[in-house]
């Protein structure tokens, strides 16, 4: 079921948050559970779906409860760590044949967002089952955001990073295409684009999708935050930020920064040692080598810590090579850091001792 809550000049802001959980017990005073109360089967399951909401909306739902035993069943407890609040049961015993209603309040969040909350409902007698009355919702304010935020932990030095906010109009009236802002200078914000709605969310009126560029490469390295806003002149912009962080990883440190073996011989292998510092908040296996000098290379792991990963580069020329050997080892922490690049030389000769 869908539920239209806007104006007839409202827009609305797609997110996805949770709830916090309070439950209230109703008029009959909780009992201590026992083995009655602990059915090993799978419990009965009951399921409305609110549909869209206004954020902190309070709504309710009566499940019916028929006893299908041949014996009367008497009212036990609620148990709930969701958002939702037990109304009551419309009678504390339910002779066989007969129906009770059980009323569930909800409260949407405060942020918008989907949302699956239940409360489960026992009978002392061993011929109810358990039920889980589960409650469904759609928190959306008249302009929607996706994602509630954009978090770049590993942004890369040496190029930008593209995104984009996805906008949706929960409204009852079509809008102007949005326009938002940010008042960081490496944040490129573009002109809202038009997109069909979803077609597994029948209360979208419209839909916009707004091109990010963040321009890490003209970031200095380190941590960067900001935040991008509907412009001034949007309707309905209170309430929408969608907070940008981003940590721009320097260059990698490599020990040496160039990987010189000097005179080898052909078919002989000779061997040097590259150490790499692991980036702040990065790992061991972030780290990854690869190179363009074919078969006669090799890169070879031989110690991963937190703060540091050697690798044995091996150079072996074929037989009968002589001449130089140039190319480059690229060093890359993770698939978005800035890489290093380590010039490569050697030169082939027979005359080596």
């Amino acid at each position: 079921m869908q539920t239209r809550f806007f104006g007839r000049q409202g827009v609305g802001l797609v997110l996805l948050l949770g709830l916090g959980c309070s439950v209230q017990q109703p008029s009959p005073a909780p009992v201590e559970p026992t083995d009655e109360l602990r059915p090993a089967r799978t419990p009965t399951t009951f399921t409305h779906d609110f549909g869209v909401i206004a954020p902190e909306q309070l709504v309710s739902h009566a499940f019916p409860i028929t006893n299908t035993s041949a014996e009367t069943w008497t009212f036990a407890r609620f148990q709930s760590t969701c958002g939702c609040t037990v109304g009551g049961i419309s009678t504390e015993t339910v002779i066989a044949g007969d129906t009770a209603l059980v009323t569930v309040r909800y409260r949407a969040p405060a942020a918008v967002g989907d949302d699956r909350r239940a409360v489960e409902l026992y009978f002392h007698e061993a011929s109810a089952p358990a039920f889980r009355l589960e409650v469904a919702a759609k928190a959306r304010r008249p302009l929607t955001v996706l994602p509630t935020a954009l978090l770049f932990p590993h942004a890369p030095g040496d190029r930008a990073v593209t995104t984009k906010l996805v906008v949706a109009n929960y409204s009852s009236a079509d809008v102007p295409p949005p326009r938002f802002v940010s008042p960081a200078p490496w944040v490129k914000l573009g002109d809202a684009r038009p997109e069909p709605p979803p077609a597994d969310d029948p209360a979208v009126r419209q839909q916009w999708s707004i091109p990010v560029i963040l321009a890490s490469d003209a970031a200095t390295p380190g941590d960067h935050e900001t935040v991008i806003t509907p412009a001034p002149d949007v309707p309905h912009r209170e309430g929408i930020a969608v907070p940008v962080r981003m940590t721009v990883l320097p260059p990698l440190e490599t020990s040496p920064s160039q990987l010189f073996f000097g005179a080898v011989s052909p078919g002989r292998p000779a061997t040097v040692t590259v150490t790499v510092r692991v980036p702040r908040g990065a790992a061991a296996d972030d780290i990854a080598c690869e190179h363009d000098l074919g078969p006669q290379f090799d890169l070879r792991r031989t110690l991963a810590s937190d703060s540091t990963v050697r690798y044995a580069v091996t150079l072996t020329p074929a037989s009968g090579a002589t001449g130089e050997v140039r190319g480059f080892v690229t060093v890359r922490c993770g698939p978005t850091g800035r890489p290093a690049r380590l010039p490569v030389l050697a030169r082939v000769t027979a005359d080596v001792p």
